[in-house]
C-alpha cells in the first residue's frame, strides 16, 4: 500500500538576499500603515473643527437673527425703563407718549406762529443738532423729563393718599388711547403703552387739580395773615433823600465829611412842608454838590417813594407805622456799614390800600416780535377775527393766550390777571382806564397800543368780572394761598424720580 503524503508545514529556508526583501517590505507596509493612521487622525481633527467652525458660525447667526427679531418685535421698548418712582414706572415705549406730546406742543407752537423750524421733520431728531451742540432729540429728552418728573411725583403723593383714577376717567383713556394716531411712535409702541401713559398723566394732572381745588382761603385767615405781617399790607408816600460823606475829605471838591454831612441831614429833617424840602435839596445839589439846575430838578423828582412797609428799611417801616409820626415828620437813619444819612419826610400816613380791583385776560403782544407797531396791531385783529370764530367767549380767549401772548407771568393761566388795580402800571395807564370804565362787563374785548407799558406791546385784553376783594385783601390771600401750595411743593420735591436717559437715548426718534 503506497503511503500517503502529507504537506509540510515548515517554511522552506529564504536566501540571505530573500531575507533582507522581506524586511524591507515589511517596513514599508508599517510605514504606510503609520502614515495611513497619521492621516485619519489629521482628517478627524479637520472634521472637527469644521463642525465647530459651523457651529460657531451658525449660534452667531442666531444670535444676530434673534437681536433683529428683539429689536424689530418692540421688545427693548417694553423692558426698558425710561423714568420711575418708588410705586410707578414709565417704559421707554410709554415714555414716547409724553415725549411725542412735547414734539407735537413744539411744532405747533412754531406752525401759528409763522416761524420756521430750526430742524427738518423729515430727518432723525437724534441726527441734527441744535445752536448749543446737542441734538435734537437730546432737547426734547430734556423738555419731556420735565413733565415726566412733575407727573410721576404728582402720581406718587396720590398713590401715598389713595387718590386714584375713576372707572369713567379709565374709560377715557382707554377710548382715547384707541383713537390715537400711532403713525409716528417708533416700532414696538403699542395702543396699551398710550393707554397707560395717558392714565399716569391723568392721575397726576388729576391730584394736582383736586389738591388746587380744595384750597379755601377764609376771611379769618386773611385777617390772621394781615395781623402777622401789617407792614406788608400798608402802603404810604415819603420824600427821601441821602446825603454821603467820604472817609478822604479830600477825594473830591464836592466831598463831605462824616460831621459835615450830618450837620446837612439834620437841616434837612428840620423841613416842615413837602415844598420846603424839595426847595432845600434843591439848593444843596446846585450850591454844594455843583449840579445843574436841570440835573437837580431830575433829582429832586425821584425823591418820591410810593411803597409798602416791608419795602422800606426795618428802622423806617418801624418809625411810620410804630411811633405815631405826623404828617410831613422827618426820620433821619442810616444803617451799619453805609457812609450816608437817608433823611425821610412822610407825605402819606400808613394804610392799607382799600382800592378795588378786577380780573380780566390779557394777551401781549410785543412790537419787535411783529416788526414794529402796525404788525403788532395786525397780528392783534387776526387774532380777534379768530377768537370771534371760535365763539367768542373766554375760553376762546383763553385758548389765543396760551398759543400767543409774550406775558410770562400769565400765558400759563390763559393769560389771567387776578386783582387789578386802577394805582397799578404793570400794563400802562390805558388799560386801567379802559378796565375801570363804567359800565364796564364781561365780555367786553379791546385792543390797546400800551407804549408807556415798558417796552412796546399791543394788548389784547378780555374784562371778567369785578374782583370781591380789594388790594391788600387779594395780597393777604394770595399770601396765604401760596402757602398752601408751598405744602405741596415741599412734598414733591421729596419724591425722588430716576430719569433714565442712557435708555431713553435709545428711542428711535
Amino acid at each position: 500500500m503506497a503511503k500517503k503524503k502529507t504537506r509540510s508545514t515548515k517554511a522552506p529556508q529564504r536566501t540571505p538576499a530573500q531575507e533582507q526583501k522581506a524586511r524591507e517590505s515589511k517596513a514599508a507596509r508599517r510605514a504606510e500603515e503609520k502614515a495611513r493612521r497619521k492621516r485619519e487622525k489629521r482628517n478627524k481633527i479637520l472634521r472637527i473643527t469644521a463642525i465647530s467652525v459651523g457651529s460657531v458660525a451658525a449660534v452667531a447667526g442666531i444670535a444676530v437673527a434673534v437681536h433683529q427679531l428683539v429689536q424689530n418685535s418692540g421688545i427693548l421698548m417694553q423692558t426698558r425703563i425710561a423714568a420711575s418712582t418708588k410705586n410707578f414706572e414709565l417704559t421707554n415705549a410709554q415714555y414716547c407718549y409724553f415725549y411725542d406730546q412735547c414734539y407735537d406742543s413744539y411744532v405747533s407752537y412754531f406752525s401759528e406762529e409763522g416761524r420756521k423750524l430750526e430742524f427738518d421733520i423729515n430727518k432723525k431728531l437724534r441726527d441734527q443738532k441744535t445752536s448749543d451742540g446737542d441734538t435734537w432729540h437730546e432737547f426734547f429728552l430734556e423738555n419731556t423729563n420735565a413733565v415726566v418728573q412733575t407727573t410721576l411725583q404728582y402720581c406718587e403723593l396720590a398713590y401715598k393718599e389713595g387718590f386714584a383714577l375713576t372707572e369713567e376717567q379709565l374709560k377715557t383713556c382707554a377710548d382715547n388711547a384707541a383713537k390715537m394716531d400711532m403713525a409716528g411712535m417708533p416700532k414696538g409702541v403699542t395702543r396699551e403703552d398710550m393707554q397707560k401713559a395717558m392714565e399716569i398723566e391723568l392721575l397726576g394732572n388729576s391730584y394736582y387739580s383736586q389738591y388746587v381745588n380744595a384750597i379755601e382761603v377764609t376771611d379769618e385767615e386773611i385777617d390772621a395773615q394781615y395781623e402777622k405781617n401789617k407792614a406788608k399790607y400798608q402802603m404810604w408816600d415819603v420824600l427821601c433823600y441821602t446825603i454821603a460823606w467820604s472817609a478822604d475829605a479830600n477825594a473830591s471838591n464836592t466831598a463831605l465829611t462824616k460831621e459835615q454831612a450830618g450837620q446837612y441831614a439834620k437841616e434837612l429833617s428840620e423841613c416842615k412842608s413837602v415844598e420846603e424840602f424839595e426847595a432845600y435839596v434843591r439848593n444843596f445839589l446846585i450850591k454844594v454838590k455843583l449840579k445843574t439846575e436841570a440835573d437837580a430838578d431830575n433829582m429832586v423828582k425821584a425823591m418820591k417813594i410810593s411803597t409798602n412797609g416791608a419795602s422800606y428799611q426795618a428802622a423806617v417801616a418801624d418809625w411810620a407805622m410804630n411811633k405815631s409820626p405826623e404828617l410831613y415828620d422827618t426820620f433821619i437813619t442810616t444803617e451799619e456799614g453805609q457812609t450816608s444819612y437817608q433823611v425821610y419826610m412822610l407825605t402819606s400816613m400808613p394804610q392799607r390800600n382799600e382800592s378795588d380791583t378786577v380780573d380780566f385776560r390779557v394777551i401781549v403782544l410785543p412790537y419787535g416780535s411783529y416788526t414794529d407797531k402796525e404788525g403788532a396791531l395786525e397780528k392783534a385783529e387776526m387774532l380777534m377775527d379768530q377768537w370771534e370764530k371760535d365763539g367768542a367767549d373766554e375760553d376762546a380767549f383763553y385758548d389765543l393766550a396760551l398759543s400767543y401772548t409774550a406775558d410770562s407771568s400769565t400765558y400759563q393761566n390763559g393769560g389771567l390777571v387776578k386783582a387789578y388795580s386802577a394805582d397799578r402800571t404793570t400794563y400802562g395807564k390805558d388799560i386801567a382806564k379802559w378796565l375801570f370804565a363804567d359800565g364796564r362787563k364781561k365780555g367786553d374785548t379791546t385792543i390797546l397800543a400800551a407804549d408807556d407799558a415798558g417796552t412796546g406791546v399791543v394788548l389784547m385784553a378780555y374784562y371778567l368780572e369785578d374782583n370781591p376783594r380789594n388790594v391788600w385783601e387779594n395780597q393777604a390771600y394770595d399770601d396765604v394761598y401760596k402757602a398752601e401750595m408751598a405744602v405741596l411743593t415741599d412734598a414733591q420735591k421729596l419724591v425722588l424720580v430716576s430719569i433714565d436717559q442712557k435708555n431713553q437715548l435709545k428711542l428711535d426718534f
